[in-house]
């Protein structure tokens, strides 16, 4: 008899267990709909402007002047190289697509290279810019 009343309280507490977090989420209706239009036109507008945005900083990106610099390899991994110039600097050059770098993979230290880039090259701080093309020399 207890084993009888301990599993029918057992499913019991089961089934209103299950019920209690199965229930289905309902939104409360909006008290103003016109104000619910509203934000919606404003959500719509703001997200149209960052989508220009971007697509406008692609476009700068894409217009940035490009650089050529001459110089060695001293270092590469897998995504990136250390080069270092005629003056003795040692630029770290991060690459993000490899394989969009023809001759990437035969590349090797001690290489004299001709590099196309856009954006800056710096010492300390990490390259900003992207590669267009490597030439070996």
């Amino acid at each position: 008899m207890k084993r009888k009343v301990m599993a029918l309280t057992l499913v019991l507490g089961l089934s209103l267990g299950l019920a209690a977090c199965g229930g289905s989420k309902t939104e409360a209706p909006a008290k103003d709909d016109k104000a619910a239009t509203e934000q919606s036109a404003e959500n719509a507008q703001t997200k149209d402007a960052a989508a220009t945005d971007a697509k406008e900083g692609e476009k700068t990106d894409a217009n940035a002047e490009q650089k050529t610099i001459e110089a060695t390899i001293t270092e590469k991994k897998d995504m990136m190289l250390v080069i270092k110039d005629a003056d003795g600097k040692e630029y770290p050059v991060s690459i993000s697509d490899p394989k969009a770098i023809e001759g990437y993979d035969s590349l090797a230290a001690g290489d004299n290279v001709q590099i196309t880039y856009t954006g800056e090259m710096s010492e300390t701080d990490s390259f900003n810019g992207e590669i267009i093309s490597i030439v070996k020399k």
